[in-house]
C-alpha cells in the first residue's frame, strides 16, 4: 500500500496520513471509534490538540451523539414563548427548511462550518444581507443553547461574522403622500376591510404607534379623562402612554363604540392595503412603519423635542435613538428657518 495513503500512528491517538499529510485524531469512545482531522500542523500542537479534544467529548453528555441538528433547532424552538409573534413565526420559517437540508439529521456535533455556511449561502442567494443574518442568527442560538445543553463543546459557528447591512433604505411619506394614500385605501370600493384598512393607517400616521401596539389596543385603552392612550411596547412588554392629540380627537370619536375588552381597531395590519396603493398612486414602496416615520419626521419639524418624542414611542434611552436616527431633520428645518431671517 503507498505510504501517503495510510495512517501512520505518531502518539497515543495522534496519526498522520501519510508521512506529508495532515493530523487526525483517532480514538475510541464509549466503544464507538472516533476521528477527527485537527487544525494544528504541527505534531507538537497536535498533541495539545488531541489531549484537549478528547477531554471535551468526555465532557459531553452521553445522549450527544443523538441528537440531530434538527432536534437541537426545535430545542430553540420550545425557548422562544416570551418572544414577539413575528420572531417566533420567522424562526419556525427557518427550521422548516433546515429540515429538508441532510446534513441537517446528522449529530449536531459532527455538522461542520462549512456545511453551515454552504446552507446558509443556498437558501439566501440573491436575497438581502438582513435576511441572511437572522438565519445566520437562528443557527447561532441553536448551537449556543446546544453548547450549553452539553450536546456539543464548541459551536462550528463561533468564529462566522454577520454580515454588514449597511444603512437601509426607508422610504418616509411626505404628509400629502400619506393622506393620499389613506383617501385611496378608503376609494376601494370592492375591497371590503376598505374602511377599516383606512382608519388603521390613519390611526399609525396620527398617533405615531406601530402596527403591533395599534393591534394590540383595546377600546379601554383610550383613558379620556386623563386624555391618553395606554400602551404596550411589544418588544420590550414596557407600558406606556401617548397623549390624545388634538389630531387625534375627532378621529377616535368617530370610531364605532365596543366594548372594553374588544379591540379599538377592527384589522390587525393594513399591511396589503399600503403596498397595492403605492403601486396605484406611483408611490415609493412605504411600509406600515413609514407611517410613525412620517408622524416624528412632523413632530421634529414642529419642534418638538428629541426627549419628549422618544417617550410617545415607549423608548427608554431619553432620546438617543430618535436623535441619532432624525437629527438631520433638525438640521435641515433649522436651516430653513435660519433663511427666513
Amino acid at each position: 500500500m503507498n505510504e501517503s495513503k495510510k495512517y501512520l500512528k505518531v502518539a497515543t491517538s495522534l496519526y498522520r496520513y501519510g508521512s506529508q499529510g495532515g493530523y487526525f485524531a483517532i480514538w475510541k469512545e464509549r466503544g464507538k471509534l472516533r476521528k477527527k482531522k485537527l487544525k494544528s500542523r504541527s505534531q507538537r500542537n497536535a498533541k495539545i490538540e488531541v489531549t484537549r479534544l478528547k477531554e471535551n467529548h468526555q465532557k459531553l453528555k452521553p445522549e450527544a451523539r443523538s441528537v440531530t441538528l434538527i432536534q437541537a433547532a426545535e430545542n430553540y424552538l420550545a425557548t422562544l414563548g416570551p418572544l414577539a409573534k413575528s420572531t417566533r413565526e420567522r424562526a419556525e420559517f427557518i427550521v422548516e427548511k433546515l429540515k429538508v437540508w441532510p446534513p441537517a439529521q446528522k449529530a449536531t456535533i459532527d455538522v461542520t462550518t462549512s456545511e453551515l455556511l454552504a446552507w446558509l449561502t443556498s437558501v439566501t442567494k440573491g436575497l438581502s444581507k438582513d435576511y441572511y443574518n437572522k438565519h445566520l442568527g437562528v443557527l447561532r442560538k441553536t448551537l449556543e443553547l446546544a453548547l450549553a445543553d452539553g450536546i456539543i463543546f464548541e459551536s462550528a459557528l463561533e468564529k462566522v461574522k454577520t454580515l454588514d447591512p449597511g444603512d437601509p433604505e426607508r422610504f418616509t411619506p411626505t404628509e400629502e403622500q400619506a393622506w393620499a394614500i389613506i383617501a385611496d385605501i378608503r376609494a376601494q370600493k370592492y375591497n371590503r376591510d376598505a374602511e377599516d384598512s383606512g382608519d388603521f393607517v390613519e390611526f399609525m400616521l396620527l398617533s405615531g404607534l406601530g402596527n403591533g401596539e395599534a393591534a394590540s389596543l383595546q377600546y379601554r385603552d383610550v383613558d379620556w379623562k386623563q386624555n391618553v392612550i395606554k400602551v404596550q411596547r411589544l418588544k420590550t412588554s414596557r407600558n406606556f402612554e401617548v397623549p390624545i392629540f388634538a389630531s387625534l380627537v375627532a378621529f377616535l370619536k368617530k370610531l364605532p363604540k365596543r366594548k372594553p375588552e374588544e379591540r379599538l381597531l377592527a384589522i390587525s395590519n393594513a399591511r396589503r392595503a399600503i403596498t397595492n396603493s403605492c403601486v396605484r398612486l406611483g408611490f415609493p414602496p412605504f411600509t406600515q412603519r413609514s407611517f410613525r416615520r412620517c408622524f416624528i419626521t412632523r413632530a421634529v419639524e414642529k419642534g418638538v423635542d428629541f426627549k419628549t418624542i422618544s417617550v410617545w414611542q415607549g423608548h427608554r434611552d431619553g432620546g438617543v435613538l430618535i436623535a441619532k436616527t432624525y437629527s438631520h431633520l433638525r438640521n435641515d428645518h433649522s436651516r430653513a428657518m435660519a433663511e427666513k431671517i
